[in-house]
């Protein structure tokens, strides 16, 4: 019986089978949002459309946490104290190169000028706040190849 977790390169076998792989969980996903209130929420709508989520409540903390493991997808609040989005994003991109996660714009304003600042950032793809589930899995279905369970 073999069982790793997500930094460990999240391989799953189940004991006495032919060493079938198990289903694995869905995307590794980290929330990054000062907003305790968004934070929580998007973190949950991710949970039951199947992620494992992992949260961050700055710009640094996130920049930690990419250091540790390797995340399927990243949701980044643009508007953040100390270190905003748009910095932590080049941060991050800095630091992981080609093995950057996507990274997707948590934002409250998305008008064309926004959008074309969170591009320019490094950011791949946006979402209005409040999150809303069906958006979220646009998003992961467009972003990520995990497996996922189905949503309730």
């Amino acid at each position: 019986l073999a069982v790793s977790g997500p930094a460990e390169g999240r391989t799953t076998l189940v004991a006495g089978t032919e060493a079938k792989p198990a289903v694995l969980p869905g995307p590794y996903v980290l929330v990054v949002d000062d907003d305790e209130i968004s934070r929580s929420v998007t973190s949950q709508l991710l949970q039951r459309l199947g992620c494992e989520v992992e949260r961050a409540l700055s710009g640094l903390e996130a920049i930690e946490r990419t250091r540790h493991a390797q995340f399927d997808l990243i949701f980044m609040d643009c508007q953040m104290p100390d270190l905003d989005g748009f910095a932590t994003t080049g941060r991050i991109r800095s630091l992981t190169g080609d093995k950057a996660p996507p990274i997707v714009a948590l934002t409250a304003s998305t008008t064309a000028k926004d959008r074309e600042k969170c591009f320019a950032a490094g950011m791949c793809d946006f979402v209005d706040k409040p999150a809303r589930k069906a958006e979220l899995d646009r998003i992961l279905k467009r972003w990520t190849k995990s497996e996922r369970a189905p949503s309730s």
